[in-house]
């Protein structure tokens, strides 16, 4: 019967317990892939992005007749 409180109070134990600084880290690097995703999509798109912003300017300083 020890043996078997002895066993429950560990997983009682091992229950509540629940390291903080490994979820702090999983959080940092959920963030750092998010930045990579970010600054790759940035690499990839960029000049798209920004020609056709240029493009939609030009068209609205200059509407056709």
């Amino acid at each position: 019967m020890k043996y078997f409180r002895k066993r429950l109070v560990r997983i009682r134990d091992g229950i509540h317990y629940a390291p903080r600084g490994q979820t702090m880290t999983e959080y940092a690097f959920i963030i750092l892939a998010i930045a990579i995703v970010v600054i790759a999509g940035y690499q990839l798109l960029g000049q798209d992005v920004s020609s056709s912003v240029n493009n939609v300017n030009t068209i609205l300083l200059n509407p056709a007749s």
